[in-house]
């Protein structure tokens, strides 16, 4: 699922992904025959909560899989509780669609002894990595072919070629492929980053601003109005003279914006008809069947005001949640979602809470994306199921992610309005709406230890992990997860061994259950060590081998405070001792 546009690089948990992937995945191949390749798909979904630490450990696809049964095995799955399915009500009775040939006659094959000597003869070059069995990679194949025609009949110069990486093992290390489809941009044989889109359109685009003028030019009004019909954003530039320092912050601007067209014109008519009477720059959009425009007032000579100016306003008021839509929700180079989960009624034009979304944007501009959700439209689920709305929850219902730091917001119930709406979002932007962290009830009594490892939760985590005085080992652990289980009776000894010293806390929490903001967990288990003093700087996280022995030397190394064991030499190295042959019987 890394490999679905925007997502690859953008920075959110592995269960929404997990749930997103799958959902879409049902909405789209509704076939009796996909049914045991799905449930296989929920079932190793799940292990990739746990791929991060897998591959820091080099885990096998067989080990990964045993931690996803553990999972099922404790009843940790959630039914999506989609409705029953009968393939043959569908039109066509349920049978497979015939596969429509592809023609890759312009997509050339690159192999370990052709890549190098390929790729110097061309100063461009598109190459996807891909694997023949990833359904991402099928999807793009008939679009990645229409899009090597159309850039080989624009400028022959352009290569576009694969490469199976599965094959050809060595390329897709040496290209650092951990996901498909991986896509390459080359320039003179130099591999960079490729930052378009899936679609022939989306492609080609990108392709030809990065080879071509960042912002061509056109002289009629039937260029401007056939670029118009796209209904994208269209940013304007007129000037008398297509030189000096406005033009050239202009193509600044133009250079560094994938996924914005630019154009420039020096015609007065055309200008006009984009709504300029003088020089300068105009944004153009469609939104709700309804043309908008943008003029920019900042400084003609300010590349940045003018990218940020333009950042801000591509994004309309708000964008319904859809398969479709997910590329300008996640891709917008915002990290702020704010979300209104919503009945069909709501989703009119014109409604309450329509208005209060465009109340909201003109607030939060270009610091937010505001996302409208059909509660029953078949997107919904992901949100549902990642912000746990329930069934009966009053809707609307407005909540909020942050991509980068992945914390939620949730909008206090009530009202939601024009003015209560915008409240919210100038609240998240600015820091004065708390985020929300899930918790369990706070342990007491024998419950706040368990073998002498103290109970960490989410309500008690600024007590126990962030106590300026004590230096804190923490577990981060998921009950489903079979090595944090292997971990346990050593975490315990560990335990035992600190319990005379009062400056070492030895904790875990169940972070399956619990948040915090100063808890960032990659797989499972995560050790972190939050030294005593100042609980500002980032924890030091443990990756050596999880012994006793391992342990404890990591304690003794990163601890502020200094402290003496009591026990002799003799007694913790016959621990540790004994402490390996449990774990090596245990691997057995």
């Amino acid at each position: 699922f890394r490999s679905l546009g925007p997502l690859r690089h953008a920075q959110i948990p592995s269960d929404l992904c997990c749930v997103v992937g799958i959902n879409f995945t049902m909405r789209r191949h509704r076939n009796a025959r996909l049914i045991p390749l799905l449930i296989a798909a929920c079932l190793f979904g799940s292990a990739l909560v746990a791929l991060p630490a897998a591959r820091a450990e080099n885990l096998s696809i067989e080990e990964i899989a045993e931690e996803a049964a553990l999972k099922e095995e404790a009843g940790d799955f959630k039914d999506a509780d989609e409705p029953d399915y009968h393939p043959e009500s569908e039109e066509g009775s349920g049978e497979d669609a015939p596969i429509e040939p592809i023609d890759e006659k312009d997509v050339v094959v690159l192999t370990q002894d052709t890549f190098r000597d390929t790729i110097k003869k061309h100063q461009y070059a598109l190459v996807e990595f891909y694997a023949p069995w990833c359904g991402h990679c099928q999807a793009l194949a008939p679009e990645w072919a229409k899009a090597a025609t159309a850039l080989k009949a624009s400028n022959p110069d352009i290569l576009v070629a694969k490469v199976d990486a599965t094959e050809q093992p060595d390329l897709g290390r040496e290209f650092a492929v951990e996901g498909y489809p991986t896509i390459k941009w080359f320039v003179d044989g130099e591999a960079l980053e490729y930052g378009g889109g899936r679609v022939e359109k989306e492609i080609v685009k990108w392709v030809k601003k990065k080879t071509g003028p960042p912002a061509p030019t056109i002289e009629t009004v039937a260029e401007l109005d056939a670029l118009k019909a796209s209904n994208g954003p269209l940013v304007v530039g007129y000037f008398a003279k297509l030189e000096g320092k406005g033009h050239e912050a202009f193509e600044g601007a133009a250079r560094g914006a994938d996924d914005v067209e630019f154009v420039q014109t020096t015609s007065s008519a055309v200008a006009k008809a984009a709504g300029l009477d003088k020089e300068g720059v105009v944004l153009l959009r469609t939104f709700e069947g309804e043309a908008e425009s943008f003029t920019y007032n900042g400084a003609a000579d300010d590349k940045e005001a003018l990218k940020s100016w333009v950042k801000a306003e591509k994004v309309p008021p708000y964008v319904e949640f859809t398969e479709e839509n997910q590329e300008a929700i996640f891709g917008s180079g915002i990290p702020l979602n704010i979300i209104v989960v919503a009945k069909p009624a709501d989703m009119k034009k014109g409604s309450p809470v329509t208005k209060a979304l465009r109340a909201a944007h003109a607030v939060a501009k270009g610091q937010a994306i505001f996302v409208l959700c059909d509660r029953e439209g078949d997107a919904a689920e992901p949100i549902v199921e990642f912000f746990d709305i329930a069934k009966d929850a009053e809707l609307p219902k407005v909540v909020a992610f942050h991509m980068t730091t992945t914390r939620k917001y949730f909008m206090p119930e009530g009202a939601v309005d024009e003015e209560s709406l915008a409240a919210f979002a100038k609240g998240v932007v600015d820091g004065t709406v708390e985020a929300f962290f899930k918790s369990e009830a706070v342990p007491s009594g024998d419950d706040a230890k368990d073998g002498g490892v103290a109970v960490v939760v989410g309500k008690n985590f600024e007590e126990i992990v962030m106590d300026s005085k004590r230096d804190v080992l923490l577990e981060a652990y998921a009950p489903w997860c079979g090595h944090c289980k292997q971990l346990a009776p050593t975490w315990k000894k560990l335990a035992k061994r600190f319990k005379d010293i009062d400056s070492v806390v030895v904790a875990k929490i169940d972070a399956t259950a619990n948040e915090h903001a100063a808890l960032a967990v990659e797989g499972f288990p995560t050790i972190l060590l939050f030294p005593a003093g100042s609980k500002d700087k980032k924890p030091i996280q443990y990756s050596g081998d999880r012994s006793l022995k391992g342990l404890s030397e990591f304690i003794k190394k990163e601890a502020k405070v200094s402290f003496t064991l009591k026990q002799k030499a003799e007694e913790l190295a016959e621990e540790e001792k004994a402490d390996e042959a449990e774990a090596a019987k245990a691997a057995e």
